[in-house]
């Protein structure tokens, strides 16, 4: 539960306090904050040689509590070297990085400040890791809830009290990374002393990581690749720097939709596992029964996606002085579209961890990510931000079909088709009724859409299809005995 927490309640904040940085900040800034983090996660996966994703594994073979602490203060004492390796590197090449990447920005204030939050999340990724393996989730939340409120009282006092705008954003953002990295620091300082530096942990480790860096740069290449190749067309006249913000702003609200869709992931592994455990057959009819629900509640949720982003889009705009923010309606749609198919791939790939195929994954993560990269400069020329948006779809697309292929090398298992055929109708019929009524006024338009979704949730109840009546009832039963609990 605490870490679904971590994952959604920053999200949420993260979306509803946006328009009140946004109203500060103009369309380029945020152009430029894309731009920013895109590159502070390319160094955070390829400069943290995937050291932390060796704790997941590595932790579990040490024994004694000596061996522990050996292997925790070896590799952040990697990670305190390879920061400050990547920093000196950084400030001597700036200015090539910048030219090669035509990002359009001068290094000093925000590119540093980005740099600095990058290099602050290489230390606190392993800590964060280091955290989950000891299975101490509670003082991750609530370092997590504390950093959030030292970020919203930053961002208050640089950006509206300094007016310091966005410099005042990538500052705070800097400041926030390294809090978090010093309260980690500080709880697990009795893993880090006496102080360790081993060599054999440390090989270790890599020879672990490095093989997964081409699995997360794939993963990179889906999620920002698209923003790097934004830049290249801004001095041809596709793009503008404001565009690549607006397109920022509607990844921020989707983003809402990709955190549903992973949590629900995090969620069915373990059954997934035990079930296989007993038999493959019983873990491939398992999977049947969960998409009988998941993908009626999918189409659901993408429907109420495409309904409620154009008032909320709409009042960003208006309260932000910036008509260019209504440009995101267009796009939410298509790029909550890949979040749909983000939620079939994750059901056949727990079948690869189950029977330790997992180096089919950075094949096919790496080869979609590609394959978003090709697109986005086959398809940005002729169709700017939305070729970009296409691009991005069409990817997740090829994932989940490959993710699905490959499942031969593994064991298949089988959607339930009826489930299936209703989340293809219910995005259809929301994507069709934004497109049709799109040149209406906003409320005109909204009511329509919402008296459509609301005949179709009625009808999926009525008819109890992919058993949504029944799903339905049983989490209204649970949230009630939650309320009538917790009141006792």
């Amino acid at each position: 539960m605490y870490y679904s927490l971590m994952s959604i309640i920053p999200m949420i904040i993260g979306v509803f306090t946006l328009p009140v940085w946004a109203k500060y900040l103009t369309p380029e800034d945020l152009g430029d904050r894309s731009l920013i983090l895109s590159f502070m996660s390319l160094l955070t996966i390829a400069g943290s040689l995937q050291v932390s994703s060796s704790v997941n594994r590595l932790y579990f073979d040490m024994e004694t509590m000596e061996e522990k602490k050996r292997f925790y203060s070896s590799l952040l004492n990697l990670v305190f070297l390879l920061v400050i390796v990547y920093l000196f590197l950084v400030e001597v090449f700036h200015i090539q990085i910048l030219d090669f990447s035509e990002f359009q920005m001068e290094y000093r204030p925000n590119f540093f400040y980005g740099v600095i939050s990058a290099l602050f999340n290489l230390l606190f990724t392993y800590t964060t890791a280091f955290f989950k393996v000891r299975e101490k989730a509670k003082p991750l939340f609530v370092t997590t809830i504390v950093t959030i409120a030292i970020d919203l009282i930053l961002k208050v006092y640089f950006i509206v009290f300094l007016e310091k705008g966005f410099e005042g954003y990538m500052l705070s953002m800097a400041i926030t990374s390294g809090c978090t990295f010093v309260i980690h620091f500080f709880l697990l300082l009795p893993y880090y002393l006496p102080f360790h530096i081993s060599l054999s942990v440390t090989k270790q480790a890599v020879s672990f990581g490095i093989p997964l860096i081409p699995h997360a740069f794939g993963g990179y290449l889906f999620m920002y690749s698209d923003k790097i190749v934004l830049t290249r067309f801004i001095d041809s006249g596709f793009v503008t720097k404001a565009m690549i913000g607006v397109y920022g702003i509607a990844e921020v609200f989707t983003n809402l939709f990709k955190v549903l869709v992973n949590s629900y992931a995090k969620a069915i592994m373990p059954t997934f596992m035990r079930a296989c455990k007993k038999s493959e057959q019983l873990g491939a009819r398992m999977v049947n029964m969960i998409s009988r629900e998941w993908f009626v509640f999918m189409g659901v949720l993408y429907f109420a996606f495409v309904v409620v982003q154009d008032p909320f889009i709409v009042l960003f705009a208006r309260f932000t002085g910036y008509n260019d923010y209504l440009l995101a309606i267009e796009l939410i749609p298509m790029l909550a579209l890949a979040y749909v198919l983000r939620g079939i791939y994750i059901l056949p790939i727990n079948t690869y961890y189950f029977k330790k195929k997992t180096k089919f994954l950075p094949v096919i993560t790496f080869a979609s990510g590609v394959a978003n990269v090709l697109l986005n400069f086959a398809l940005i020329p002729y169709f700017g931000v939305f070729g970009a948006v296409i691009a991005t779809v069409f990817s997740f697309l090829l994932n989940a079909l490959f993710i699905q292929y490959f499942t031969k090398y593994t064991f298949r298992v089988n959607y339930n088709m009826k489930s299936f055929l209703v989340l293809g109708i219910l995005v259809s019929i929301a994507f069709i009724s934004d497109f049709t009524f799109s040149n209406l006024e906003v409320l005109l338009r909204s009511a329509i859409k919402f008296s459509i979704f609301t005949i179709s949730v009625i009808t999926l109840y009525y008819f109890d299809v992919g058993q949504f009546q029944t799903t339905s009832k049983k989490y209204i039963h649970w949230i009630q005995r939650k309320l009538t609990s917790s009141r006792k």
